[in-house]
């Protein structure tokens, strides 16, 4: 039987895991987790993909990130073959790394995120690792010791989590590390259905070992992975480029499009500015990495743009 086709969800959470071949080493020792972090990061920065949790484990990873238009397929295709490379080089091994394919899984975004979060980051205490929330909270390889405040890694978004918990930052780390713990006697019912995932075990007739979410985010999730492989973006389809759409954009405010090119901060110019990020990526279909090199600013601040973007747009009413 064929296998099913992995379901891919331009703007949604994923959450990825990827294993040594038959349970060998994937990680020996410290310096092969930090070079495989530092490719991670510049990953990241590249693609401009936000990542919200990850665990390093012995033989395999776990990987909680927000995609956009860059392809997944090749990211994940950056990230495994140049680490497979490093650790062919290392132990001396001409074979394959990886067992077969990468394992992803789209979330939808409210209320399962923290169960994902929680999934993840225990990890190293259900594998006996650790033994204790206090020992997973300076422990490294994990996202956990990062949101709780005890290491500090700047690619990974720790702002956007642990408001789920509390505006008050103090709090929402409190909040936070309770419900890590809360995790270690009571388990999601989801979980069982990420296990199945990460070991293969799928079922071309159940859609939870692809998608995790309620009936209508699964719906929606396989419509716009449908579209998203067949849609030609609207702006190869009408020949408009990147400056037209902002002199458009700028002129429609009183502004010059050079206007816009400077940054600013909470004033038109900077309000422009992220509405035609906004405009460009999600009406136009121009890729993240585009508009950052117009801009000339990162792809995770392009993100930002289009996400701060966006609300502009709802919030005036503006018409794309």
């Amino acid at each position: 039987m064929p296998r099913k086709a992995r379901i891919t969800v331009v703007g949604a959470i994923h959450h990825i895991m990827a294993r040594r071949i038959e349970g060998h080493e994937l990680f020996f020792d410290d310096s092969d987790r930090i070079y495989f972090r530092n490719h991670l990061e510049n990953l990241l920065l590249k693609s401009g993909y936000l990542l919200y949790g990850w665990c390093l484990m012995s033989n395999h990873y776990h990987l909680l990130i927000r995609i956009n238009e860059y392809p997944l397929s090749n990211f994940m295709r950056i990230l495994n073959g140049q680490y497979a490379q490093y650790l062919r080089k290392k132990i001396g091994n001409r074979g394959f790394i990886f067992q077969d394919r990468y394992k992803s899984i789209v979330t939808q975004d409210q209320n399962y995120i923290e169960e994902m979060i929680r999934y993840i980051h225990l990890n190293p205490i259900r594998a006996n690792i650790l033994k204790t929330i206090i020992q997973l909270d300076t422990y490294p390889w994990t996202g956990h010791s990062i949101l709780v405040g005890r290491k500090t890694w700047s690619i990974q978004n720790t702002i956007d989590i642990l408001k789920r918990f509390s505006k008050d930052k103090k709090q929402a780390v409190v909040l936070y590390r309770k419900f890590i713990k809360d995790g270690l006697h009571n388990e999601s019912s989801l979980y069982s259905t990420i296990r199945a995932t990460n070991y293969q075990k799928e079922n071309i007739h159940n859609s939870g070992n692809w998608v995790i979410g309620n009936r209508e985010f699964i719906s929606e999730a396989f419509e716009n992975d449908n579209q998203h492989k067949t849609r030609l973006a609207r702006y190869i389809r009408e020949g408009i480029t990147i400056d037209e759409i902002v002199s458009k954009k700028a002129k429609q405010f009183g502004l010059s499009s050079g206007e816009i090119m400077h940054r600013g901060k909470n004033n038109l110019r900077s309000h422009v500015r992220k509405i035609c990020a906004y405009i460009l990526h999600c009406t136009y279909g121009f890729p993240v990495i585009a508009i950052a090199n117009y801009f000339n600013i990162s792809s995770p601040s392009t993100s930002n743009l289009i996400k701060y973007g966006a609300l502009l747009v709802k919030n005036k009413d503006i018409k794309n």
